[in-house]
């Protein structure tokens, strides 16, 4: 029997199917594409519009800019305009919320684009074709911080944020020459947390008047390798000349130093409350340090010279005996290291004098 007839029908059934379904695999690759467009649009426009917010709350001079909703639908057209390349997007108004001073907030930014399908019409599909992104940002203080270097502050031992340099110093051997400790006055000003992680010589902070910070005394920094490494990349951010211990090799000695570079984030406890190793944690603070005599060094940005007690070169007191550190407490957006507080949960009240503020997207 002659079968050419029905291999030709099978063939052209067959090839129309294939047809159709590379046709449509080309419409929904454009529609995949266009909505990839959107979402790095919506994303790289909540993070700008959640760190303009951030910065303008820590410092409303540098960055002038308010957080408004009109600010904000600004910045997200720019960002998600520049991320399609194909029909213009409709950008829905940003849902902008801020609280507290503007130091707490969330922005959801929405946008939508029509596609019209090429071969999807041979289905039956007529009519441009919806897509859509979505992308929500907040910004705030850190509630939990997994990386802090373990020096740890009293609770209103230091002034105000961009207010200083403030010079704090313990003398192990007097308690006299204590500087002030809010609530404490014999409570030393600053002293060390134990690591949860001594290699890396960083410690887990949560701000929750239930966690409690084990404070070690100034002078007993916590007794590991990978704490010698970061104390002396801390003196070598100070002074930029610094050299590093033979014994603590390898280490790389940089010869510059940035602000943030001597920035750190530290611990904030409450000396009215626990015991004297046992503190509640309060607080997440920036210190720039210009100045540092930890341990058995010694190190000063500027002109490289302390003044006063805390000079090394004064014979009045041992290197290893007083311990001084100098700097500037700085309002700071740190790279992402969260998680970032929610603020519905949290009464910001709590949190007041935190300077760190976190960005991130949450959705």
């Amino acid at each position: 029997m002659d079968e050419h007839g029905a291999v030709a029908i099978v063939f052209a059934l067959t090839l129309t199917v294939l047809m159709g379904m590379a046709a449509l695999a080309v419409d929904v690759g454009v529609m995949l594409a266009a909505e990839r467009e959107l979402q790095n649009g919506t994303d790289a426009a909540a993070i700008a519009i959640a760190r303009q917010c951030a910065q303008h709350a820590v410092d409303p001079v540098t960055y002038p800019t308010t957080c408004s909703a009109s600010n904000a639908d600004a910045t997200a057209s720019t960002y998600v305009s520049g991320n399609a390349t194909a029909t213009a997007p409709y950008l829905l108004p940003p849902d902008l919320s801020v609280s507290w001073s503007g130091k707490v907030g969330g922005i959801t930014v929405r946008a939508e684009t029509t596609e019209q399908p090429i071969f999807a019409s041979m289905l039956g599909v007529t009519g441009p074709l919806n897509v859509g992104a979505t992308a929500t940002a907040r910004w705030g203080p850190l509630a939990a911080v997994d990386a802090v270097f373990p020096l740890v502050v009293c609770k209103g031992a230091l002034p105000e944020p961009n207010v200083g340099p403030v010079t704090l110093m313990v003398d192990p051997a007097a308690s006299t020459s204590l500087d002030a400790c809010d609530g404490a006055p014999d409570e030393p000003p600053f002293g060390w947390s134990t690591p949860d992680d001594p290699d890396l010589c960083t410690a887990k902070i949560t701000l929750l008047p239930s966690i409690y910070l084990d404070v070690l005394p100034s002078d007993e920094e916590p007794a590991s390798a990978g704490c010698d490494l970061a104390i002396d990349e801390l003196h070598n951010d100070i002074d930029a000349t610094a050299v590093c211990h033979a014994t603590h090799e390898p280490y790389h000695c940089h010869s510059s130093a940035t602000a943030d570079d001597r920035t750190r984030v530290l611990a904030v406890y409450d000396p009215t409350a626990g015991g004297p190793a046992s503190r509640p944690s309060h607080a997440l603070l920036a210190f720039e340090f210009t100045g540092a005599r930890l341990g058995d060094r010694a190190s000063h940005s500027g002109d490289g010279n302390w003044s006063g007690p805390c000079d090394p070169d004064d014979p009045t007191y041992a290197i290893d005996e007083l311990q001084c550190i100098e700097g500037v407490v700085r309002d700071y957006i740190p790279p992402t290291d969260g998680p970032l507080m929610d603020p519905s949960l949290t009464d910001p009240s709590t949190i007041e004098d935190t300077t760190v503020l976190d960005v991130r997207l949450v959705d």
